[in-house]
């Protein structure tokens, strides 16, 4: 993770697939997220979001961390999808309009 951080290293999609192969526990993914969480790259905190919604089952966290970052219409477009997969298709509209 440390040499993931660096950025710029062109080694960034190599490292992050073996994170993706190596990370297997609950454990592991909360690690990778403390040092994600150093980072203030959208791009990491987007990867932040896919743990926490598809790693870890953590659907809450998720939609706390997707509701601080609704900047562009795929952020809109994910957080609609999400609160209508949920059933909640009224919020889910207010979203959307």
């Amino acid at each position: 993770m440390e040499q993931y951080l660096e950025g710029n290293s062109g080694f960034n999609d190599c490292i992050w697939g073996w994170i993706e192969r190596i990370a297997s526990e609950e454990t592991h993914w909360q690690l990778v997220l403390s040092y994600l969480e150093r980072s203030k790259s959208k791009y990491n905190q987007s990867l932040m979001l896919d743990i926490y919604r598809y790693k870890l089952g953590d659907e809450e966290t998720y939609e706390q961390m997707r509701i601080q970052q609704l900047i562009y219409g795929r952020d809109y477009w994910d957080y609609v999808q999400f609160l209508d997969r949920k059933g909640e298709k009224k919020k889910a509209l207010e979203i959307a309009e």
